[in-house]
């Protein structure tokens, strides 16, 4: 039996491989190359190793410096992919804006999107992740930063403590309900103080004969004082009253008897009247009063 050489082997195995009738057709394969299951297996092989760091999911410690963090990666690279994510353990505290170099060259690390880290932020020990932004060639840092909130002012956001004091002039505590409802209780009860407190209002007014003029001062008065060059009046209620509280008799005192030269008290004014010889309302005098409520 003669010898045959290495090309006579290759061309027997693959002849044995590619019978259609004990490894199905071969022309059905999803490779770009169909001439033999060799050539077709490397090609399969060449792309997963192309893009084996695309969806790698890595776990490395730091061996880098102080702001300037490094990984070695397995197989190593030279370039990063969209999306490609590493989780490190740092072995250095960052003193302010960082790097990570794995494999592709330093890039920046930047927290929520695109700021700067700022000095902390990745503290000794702790284990970060990042992922590759192409679009804006850096590593987002997307968990393990250090999350520092600061007590809140006038000009910080931060975090307050409540207060139920309602007398508190503290810029830096907030107030609770509590507080808010004293408050409003306190100015409530002001308001209606104010409301119920006596006015007093003086002014003029010009007679003008009629039987029946109204004043209106937009509260309704208890007094009303009237003088003119010629005269000087109360309310007659007012007269009446009076007396009353004096102790002296007023059965034989009608408030009509003082009709003509006493102002009444009316909803929101008085009035004054002009009938046969008025004392308040008479034709063209002008007459000052005094309301109070």
């Amino acid at each position: 039996m003669g010898r045959i050489s290495q090309n006579e082997l290759n061309d027997a195995v693959n002849t044995q491989l590619n019978k259609t009738s004990d490894i199905g057709d071969k022309t059905q394969l999803q490779t770009t190359n169909k001439t033999d299951l060799v050539s077709a297996t490397n090609e399969v092989v060449a792309t997963l190793t192309g893009h084996q760091a695309d969806y790698a999911h890595y776990y490395k410690k730091d061996a880098g410096s102080t702001d300037a963090y490094v990984v070695a990666l397995s197989p190593a690279i030279t370039s990063y992919t969209e999306g490609m994510t590493l989780d490190i353990f740092c072995k250095n505290t960052n003193t302010g804006t960082a790097t990570l170099d794995a494999g592709g060259g330093a890039k920046d690390l930047r927290k929520y999107y695109n700021d700067a880290l700022e000095t902390g932020d990745i503290e000794a020990g702790a284990i970060i992740t990042v992922k590759w932004d192409s679009a804006n060639d850096w590593w987002q840092v997307t968990s393990g930063i250090k999350v520092t909130v600061v007590d809140a002012s006038t000009t910080v956001k931060g975090i307050v403590q409540l207060s139920s004091s309602a007398a508190s002039t503290s810029t830096t505590l907030a107030a609770t309900s509590s507080a808010v409802k004293a408050a409003y209780d306190f100015a409530s009860s002001a308001y209606g103080l104010a409301n119920s407190a006596a006015k007093a209002v003086s002014g003029t007014y010009t007679g003008d004969g009629t039987s029946s003029k109204i004043l209106s001062l937009g509260f309704t008065p208890k007094l009303v004082i009237i003088h003119s060059a010629y005269m000087f009046c109360l309310t007659t209620r007012t007269i009446v009253s009076q007396l009353s509280a004096m102790g002296v008799s007023t059965s034989n005192i009608s408030a009509t008897n003082f009709a003509d030269y006493s102002p009444i008290l009316v909803s929101g004014g008085f009035q004054v009247s002009g009938n046969n010889n008025s004392y308040t309302n008479s034709n063209g005098i002008t007459y000052d009063y005094t309301a109070i409520g």
